[in-house]
């Protein structure tokens, strides 16, 4: 079964979920729904994280196992073995940083994970306006959202990544000054300054604004996995099926995918038998968002590129 076409067959254009059909954000609104209903069940609990594991695992990861046939498809000339070691070259110098600095690690890891979700998902409301100031304020405006909304949490997390690195522990509590609805009245005013406007596009719009603000009723992580994984990796999907895989069936696409995904996952497996297990730890947790910013780096370059591309041709 065509994955792609079970999230929606209208979904399928090169601005990725469109706002023109609100099948995807209303089931998205639907499983928030069921989440924010049931967090007494799961929140803080090892549910909480198998949950979050199994929709990285979904969508997550297989949104980024493509990067070397994106990789492929932004260069005349491909070799990927020169690929591969440039990859693990440029998380390895992420990495050291956030050995040695974590405070400008932190500060990088927010500015490019804004620039991604607003360069990713900004498209499907403003089409080609998406690019520039307007995407990245986006970006910064959910970014913040989906952080912001446990202030304590997030501290004891960016305490424990960054060993409790003054410039971390300032910038998170410096932005917490911010009142956390202000980011979603940013986001709001974006969306209904971009694109069209007329009746049905007003509606998707607000569908998926309620979608964020039922968000912030669940928990930070499960928050942020559900926008991360229903939202920004299925965008990028699609992003990558209408212009790298365009004459490829969706299901072809997802295959090619899943060796990358199985050698991601069975990497975390080795990482949680050589830790003893600690890594189920709820409190250890933010680990993961260390993993996920060394893996983005390479990954925001290659989908730069493809936008590049792609906004060049056009």
């Amino acid at each position: 079964m065509n994955l792609t076409h079970v999230i929606n067959p209208a979904n399928m254009t090169k601005h990725g979920i469109s706002v023109k059909s609100g099948l995807h954000t209303a089931v998205l609104l639907l499983l928030v729904g069921v989440a924010a209903l049931t967090r007494q069940y799961w929140k803080d609990s090892q549910m909480e994280f198998w949950l979050s594991s199994v929709l990285i695992i979904a969508a997550g990861i297989p949104h980024g196992a493509l990067d070397h046939f994106v990789a492929r498809h932004n260069r005349k000339t491909f070799d990927l073995t020169v690929y591969v070691f440039l990859y693990v070259v440029s998380a390895g110098i992420y990495l050291a940083l956030w050995w040695f600095a974590p405070g400008a690690a932190f500060l990088i890891f927010l500015l490019i994970t804004a620039w991604h979700f607003g360069e990713t998902d900004f498209s499907c409301f403003a089409g080609n306006q998406s690019a520039g100031l307007l995407s990245f304020i986006y970006g910064t405006a959910i970014t913040m959202w989906l952080l912001m909304q446990d202030k304590p949490l997030l501290l004891r997390w960016t305490s424990l990544i960054t060993g409790d690195n003054p410039t971390a522990m300032s910038l998170v509590s410096d932005i917490g000054v911010v009142p956390v609805y202000s980011w979603f009245l940013i986001l709001g005013i974006i969306l209904f300054a971009a694109g069209e406007n007329r009746k049905e596009d007003l509606f998707r719009k607000s569908i998926f604004l309620l979608f964020l603000l039922c968000l912030s009723q669940t928990s930070l992580l499960m928050g942020f996995i559900l926008y991360f994984t229903g939202w920004h990796s299925v965008n990028a999907l699609l992003h990558i099926k209408g212009s790298v895989f365009r004459n490829t069936d969706g299901r072809m696409m997802l295959e090619k995918a899943m060796p990358a995904t199985l050698s991601a996952v069975s990497f975390l497996i080795v990482i949680g038998f050589m830790s003893n297990g600690a890594w189920l730890d709820r409190f250890g947790l933010p680990a993961l968002f260390i993993l996920l910013s060394i893996l983005t780096v390479p990954h925001m370059i290659e989908m730069h590129r493809l936008y590049t591309r792609r906004s060049e041709s056009t």
